[in-house]
């Protein structure tokens, strides 16, 4: 190849390159909600962890107002907990051997 052939091979690539930022722009508007949720959420865990102060003050506040509602809460917390850990465990294995399947 000479200098003209990789010159318009490039060029080729940079359009192409282009059409389909643009494709991949005008697919991506149908997700965007869900996006803008998920930013949303990390902000509120960040100003969370920013104002830890504001956060105990809310949830002794619960417990003082409602503890029964509390203790229930936390049994259901646990026991999500319980059946999230195995299954994350084994979700945990399936990625790793199909990522390592595919590598080899």
């Amino acid at each position: 190849m000479n200098s003209l052939d990789l010159a318009l091979k490039k060029q080729r690539l940079l359009l192409e390159s282009e059409r389909l930022r643009e494709k991949f722009a005008r697919n991506g508007r149908g997700v965007q909600p869900a996006f803008q949720a998920a930013d949303l959420a990390v902000a509120g865990l960040q100003w969370m962890k920013r104002h830890p102060e504001v956060v105990v003050g809310v949830a002794v506040a619960f417990v003082v107002a409602r503890p029964k509602t509390v203790w229930r809460m936390g049994r259901w917390i646990y026991a999500g907990w319980g059946t999230w850990k195995p299954i994350s465990q084994l979700l945990t294995k399936y990625v790793l051997q199909s990522d390592h399947r595919r590598s080899s």
